[in-house]
């Protein structure tokens, strides 16, 4: 139980970090050209560490990632000024029903269709596979790639 709140914890933290927190603004602060890509390197959940993780530890790590999403989806309808497009918004938006169970195998099946792309975060692949299909902009409105 244990090591499923310290990945709901991590999830959290990864989605913080992905949406441009406090956190990652005083981490990229401090540091600069390789210290900066060690530290993006090192910050969120992988493939390698996700495929030996167990089933309760995946849907924590997804349920930590996706409350942060709620909870500032919740913030920016109730708070205009509020209003951003980071990625909890693009998650909202792309938002199609599925459930945390799905989504662990939707990470699954990447992991074991392109076995070379283990060290791809976990965020990167919710958002190439998850979110980028169902959205008309990325972040902040940018064209998507």
């Amino acid at each position: 139980m244990r090591a499923s709140i310290r990945l709901a914890v991590l999830g959290i933290c990864a989605i913080v970090l992905a949406g441009g927190g406090a956190t990652q603004v005083a981490a990229d602060a401090a540091a600069t050209g390789e210290e900066k890509a060690e530290l993006d390197e090192a910050k969120l959940l992988r493939g390698e560490l996700w495929k030996r993780l167990g089933k309760d530890d995946k849907l924590a790590y997804l349920w930590g990632m996706f409350t942060v999403v709620e909870v500032e989806r919740q913030l920016m309808a109730a708070e205009p000024s509020l209003q951003v497009m980071n990625f909890s918004a693009k998650a909202a938006e792309a938002e199609q029903g599925k459930t945390f169970d799905e989504l662990m195998q939707v990470v699954d099946a990447f992991y074991r269709d392109n076995p070379d792309k283990e060290g791809q975060s976990v965020v990167r692949v919710l958002w190439d596979v998850t979110i980028v299909p169902n959205i008309s902009s990325g972040i902040a409105g940018e064209p998507l790639e």
